[in-house]
């Protein structure tokens, strides 16, 4: 089965297949105009340094300040078929994903698509997962759409919410990831307080307002975020009895995060799975252990273990 969007089929490769052609073909372009052609994309400043300290130079020589190509020859410029198109459009027309495109784009696109014929109609399959969160519903496609947005443009967001304590907070943030956990059907934002310099994993239930500012995220974000991530990796070690579809459940459970597994006896009744976490996720990491029940056993950390079975007794107290 070939696989929809190739690496062929992205924008920035076609329009440097449209300009190696065009130049092919005898027209001329200083190397602005060249820039011009292929850096139109302000809203991810990565991109448009990659593209003039990498690709420009390798592509293209600019003798006496007119680009001559540095491959031979034409490249062909590959359309989008039919199945791609109307995959397109059965996404752009679902609630749970458009807060993926900024509103101006959705509109071009569906306009584009409107006449392609559906192939994909949503009453022929159904998705089999957790409720979780209705992406579909307000605010939270909302939230979405402008953290997504945040995140692209790189730009810091105001965010107004509610802590576990139930007291209101308002601060700005910088964006760096919109994480999502398939199993649980959930979203997480992802910030990093510059001040505080603290990463926050925040849930969209205790979002009471989010703004997109103009202020530009620090080029140093990413570094702090690295080296805060390398400070604060965590793991727990489990030992997983073959019963009650345990591994099976254990794998779909810690989907989300890094894990190693072996085999901890001849008889393959039993695996030893490590699970990478950062500290952040550890009430997470914790409360899905115990969902798995007496087929699990905590090897490692001691703290990890001592406050599972804190739990335990805690909730045993409650039928006594």
């Amino acid at each position: 089965m070939a696989s929809l969007y190739s690496e062929l089929k992205n924008g920035l490769f076609l329009d440097l297949c449209r300009l190696i052609t065009s130049i092919e073909h005898g027209h001329a372009y200083h190397k602005s105009d060249v820039v011009k052609q292929l850096c139109h994309y302000p809203e991810s400043p990565d991109l448009q340094e990659y593209i003039q300290t990498i690709l420009i130079p390798f592509y293209f020589s600019f003798p006496n300040g007119i680009a001559i190509n540095n491959i031979s020859g034409t490249l062909p410029i590959t359309h989008l078929s039919d199945t791609e198109l109307a995959w397109l459009k059965e996404m752009l027309n679902d609630r749970r994903y458009d807060f993926l495109l900024p509103e101006k784009l959705k509109n071009k696109l569906r306009d584009y698509v409107k006449l392609v014929q559906n192939v994909f109609p949503s009453s022929y399959f159904s998705i089999i997962q957790e409720i979780g969160e209705k992406v579909q519903q307000e605010p939270l496609h909302t939230y979405l759409a402008t953290f997504q947005q945040a995140l692209v443009q790189q730009r810091k967001v105001i965010l107004t919410g509610k802590t576990e304590e139930k007291r209101i907070i308002k601060t700005t943030l910088a964006p760096t990831h919109l994480a999502y956990d398939l199993v649980k059907n959930e979203y997480r934002f992802i910030c990093w307080n510059e001040s505080e310099k603290q990463l926050y994993r925040l849930c969209p239930e205790r979002i009471k307002e989010l703004v997109m500012t103009d202020t530009p995220i620090a080029t140093t974000t990413q570094d702090e975020e690295t080296q805060y991530y390398q400070k604060h990796q965590e793991s727990v070690t489990l030992r997983l009895k073959r019963k009650t579809n345990a591994i099976e459940r254990c794998f779909s459970m810690f989907f989300p995060f890094d894990k190693k597994a072996v085999v901890s006896d001849e008889e393959l009744s039993q695996y030893l799975l490590t699970v990478y976490y950062y500290d952040f996720d550890e009430d997470d990491i914790i409360n899905r252990i115990l969902s798995l029940g007496s087929a699990v056993t905590v090897l490692e950390p001691e703290p990890i273990k001592q406050k599972i079975i804190s739990r335990l007794k805690a909730s045993l107290s409650y039928y006594q």
